[in-house]
């Protein structure tokens, strides 16, 4: 029986239960002898290490606790029985008799993908023996995957039909794998479309982009779901049009719509683009248009088409088309006169005489113009209006007062009609008295832009048989110059120089009008065999100037003067530039700044 009892007691002290059975360390078996009063006999029990884990990353170090079962109550060494293979044992501190611990450093690269393993086996040893051989396991617990990608990549500007590859750069810049697949949307295409990166690779892959219309792209290369590369690009057509929308025109006094349109080629070669329009649109079938450099081409519609147009010109350059809008509403007002110049031919003063002048409206909608000219002519009617298709008699009055040349210009403006009809006539006397006495007089109406008319009066000196000068026409008035225009005297045998005067009219202390006429100097003239021109400089703007002019010989003989004529120098336009306002507004500027600073002082 006793000796049953101690063989079950031995076998539970020889399992590691120390911290169940703390007593075993420390029992006594006493055997029991076949005589009575013998001593009992003790037996040492060697200390049990007890197995651990632990966990780093890589390239790391970490402690780990070394212990025994139970309480030894004496000094514990740890024996290292197999070093680790993918670090190294930096040491084991003891951190008290049976407690130490051991620095464990991580060495060997990562390699293969997820965590590795590592493992130390050991074993305690005290005065009573030597434990089993028990394991560290060790974890190396691999760092997750870090993707490198380009955060955005950039085309440019592509054009319609070629295609343009970029190279990006994936890597993974940590550990395990990475892979998947690209997703990516049409006209763009990724190759190769399946990525794998292990730790620390890289790859390079090609983007390729074919744009399929004009427009700018603006998509996202999906990198499965770890990350979106953003791809931009802005497709051109080889050929651009200008303007996007061109508005056809008919000039003053035409019916047919026309209007031009530019085409430029972006491209380093020739361009053949062939044309596709609406047959109401006049345009050519096909167009070349020169390397890196420009064309025009014509749009027009007929004359008799005078229905509105809204529609698009296609160009084709290879497969890239380019489209434009060509836009005319309904034809407007477009006014005609049947006659060129109204003529009253000869009438004497105080006779009235009306002519008849036919306008025509042959546009699309109703004309609204007003008629004006010069006294002594007079418009029947100044406001006008006149349906489409339609015509309307116009009827101009004259009722001259002063004998001489009349010339002047009848207005018609407005909606559909900028016209200019020229009105003549020539006054004459009406008593021989009257006559005799303007033949000593000179005396002209000449009319025009600017100008305006009056009679000259005064008693004019006696001249020479020399040739005379005829009608003085008014070329042109500008700011402080005048261009004036005769023919020579006709039959003229010798070479005439020419003299210009202007009238000066004033009343004397008496209340006495006078009138005279003084010489004008530093005129240009030019003479040619059938017209001489007079340019007048230095003039006052605003003034009314009458002058008149005189043929001289080469002995110094002067001729009759010539009708005279009167016309008003125009303005000065005042133009108010940007210097301009800004020297007024820092004058206003600084007034109130030293009004304000009187004030202060003041105060």
């Amino acid at each position: 029986m006793y000796l049953a009892l101690v063989a079950r007691l031995l076998v539970l002290c020889s399992l590691p239960l120390g911290p169940v059975l703390p007593w075993c360390a420390k029992a006594e078996i006493v055997l029991p002898t076949g005589g009575k009063g013998e001593k009992k006999k003790k037996r040492p029990m060697a200390p049990q290490a007890i197995a651990t884990a632990a966990q780093l990353a890589p390239g790391g170090t970490v402690q780990i606790t070394l212990r025994v079962t139970g309480k030894r109550n004496q000094e514990v060494r740890y024996l290292i029985r197999s070093e680790p293979k993918l670090g190294k044992i930096v040491g084991i501190q003891p951190l008290d008799q049976e407690i130490s611990v051991l620095t464990y450093q991580h060495t060997a690269p990562m390699a293969g993908e997820g965590d590795a393993h590592d493992r130390i086996v050991f074993a305690a040893q005290d005065d009573e023996g030597t434990s089993a051989p028990e394991e560290i396991a060790i974890t190396i617990v691999d760092e997750p995957a870090a993707l490198v990608a380009p955060d955005s990549v950039e085309f440019g500007e592509v054009l319609l039909s070629a295609t343009v590859t970029r190279t990006i750069t994936l890597a993974n810049r940590g550990g395990h794998v990475l892979e998947g697949d690209f997703a990516l949307d049409t006209p763009w295409r990724v190759e190769p479309s399946h990525f794998r990166l292990a730790r620390g690779e890289a790859a390079r892959f090609l983007v390729s982009f074919m744009p399929d219309s004009e427009r700018e792209y603006r998509d996202s290369l999906r990198i499965a779901t770890l990350a979106e590369t953003v791809l931009h690009a802005l497709a051109i057509t080889p050929i651009t049009t200008a303007p996007q929308t061109l508005d056809l025109v008919a000039k003053v006094g035409g019916k047919a719509r026309s209007g031009n349109l530019t085409l430029t080629n972006r491209t380093a070669g020739d361009q053949t683009v062939r044309i596709q329009a609406d047959p109401r649109l006049h345009l050519p079938a096909e167009i070349v248009v020169p390397a890196n450099g420009t064309n025009t081409v014509a749009a027009t519609l007929a004359a008799d088409d005078m229905a509105g147009f809204d529609g698009q010109v296609e160009f084709l350059a290879g497969q890239a088309a380019r489209h434009a809008r060509i836009y005319a509403p309904p034809v407007g007002p477009s006014l005609f006169a049947d006659m060129k110049t109204l003529s009253f031919g000869k009438l004497e003063v105080g006779r009235t005489k009306s002519l008849t002048l036919k306008l025509e409206n042959r546009g699309g909608t109703k004309a609204e113009v007003t008629a004006e000219a010069p006294p002594p002519f007079q418009v029947g009617q100044q406001k006008l209006a006149v349906d489409p298709g339609n015509s309307l008699d116009l009827k101009v009055n004259l009722d001259p007062a002063w004998p001489g040349n009349l010339a002047a210009n009848l207005r018609i403006v407005g909606s559909g009609a900028d016209l200019t009809i020229p009105l003549t006539a020539e006054v004459t006397p009406r008593s021989p008295i009257t006559r005799s006495l303007m033949a000593a007089v000179g005396t002209a109406a000449q009319f025009g832009a600017g100008s305006a008319v009056g009679s000259v009066e005064g008693k004019a000196p006696v001249f020479s048989g020399v040739p005379s000068i005829g009608l003085i026409e008014v070329e042109s008035l500008k700011p402080t110059t005048a261009t004036l225009a005769w023919k020579p005297p006709a039959n003229t045998k010798t070479d005439l120089d020419y003299r210009l005067e202007f009238r000066r009219s004033f009343l004397d202390q008496k209340g006495a009008w006078h009138v005279e006429w003084l010489p004008i100097s530093d005129v240009k003239f030019t003479k040619t065999s059938d017209r001489v021109t007079a340019v007048l400089g230095d003039l006052p703007s605003g003034y009314a100037i009458t002058v008149r002019a005189m043929s001289v010989t080469a002995k110094g003989e002067v001729s009759q003067p010539s009708a005279s004529v009167q016309f008003f120098v125009p303005q000065k336009p005042v133009i108010f530039t940007t210097q301009r306002v800004l020297l007024v507004l820092f004058g206003l500027l600084l007034v109130g700044a030293l009004r304000v600073q009187r004030r202060l002082q003041k105060g």
